[in-house]
């Protein structure tokens, strides 16, 4: 990792940015952080703070380094930014949370009706309400609580059909 920072270094020190971005804490955020470049800007994910850093010691340690790091935390979820403070000490008011969402702008249900059509035929859910989770599949998300939310919905809308498009340890189950 060291060799690889000082690498990045070079590279920045050339390049010479205005900010530095990096999106996963569990190795660009290291790299970077490593670096001693600023300013730094790090948005970790879910699965970085809410599993990673609970692998082994090594990864808290790293985790809690590149975040007292960062000049700025982003993240899109609330969880996310507790934890980050958790992890850091930084206040949880400091985490910038700004949620992913659908641009109208560029997504327009209509255009898609036709592509969305054909998999509901070949499914045989042309009538059907289609809910869709692409989330990970680990027990850290939730996904016991999506399907006893299934269940009460089934009981209310028995047209209604769940794709879980995710993977991960609970696939199985």
């Amino acid at each position: 990792e060291l060799t690889v920072a000082r690498r990045l270094k070079a590279l920045l020190a050339q390049e010479r940015p205005d900010i530095l971005q990096c999106g996963w804490l569990s190795d660009g955020a290291v790299l970077a952080s490593l670096t001693g470049f600023h300013p730094l800007l790090v948005m970790p994910f879910g699965s970085d703070v809410l599993i990673n850093h609970y692998r082994s010691v090594e990864h808290r340690f790293k985790a809690r380094y590149a975040l007292r790091c960062a000049a700025a935390l982003t993240t899109d979820a609330l969880e996310v930014a507790q934890r980050i403070s958790q992890l850091s000490g930084v206040p949880v008011q400091s985490v910038v949370r700004f949620p992913w969402g659908i641009d109208l702008g560029r997504f327009r249900p209509d255009d898609d009706a036709a592509a969305a059509m054909g998999m509901r035929r070949k499914l045989g859910w042309e009538k059907r309400t289609v809910l869709v989770t692409t989330r990970n599949l680990e027990p850290v998300y939730g996904v016991s609580h999506l399907l006893e939310a299934m269940h009460e919905v089934l009981k209310a809308r028995p047209d209604a059909a769940l794709v879980l498009a995710g993977d991960g340890s609970l696939r199985g189950a």
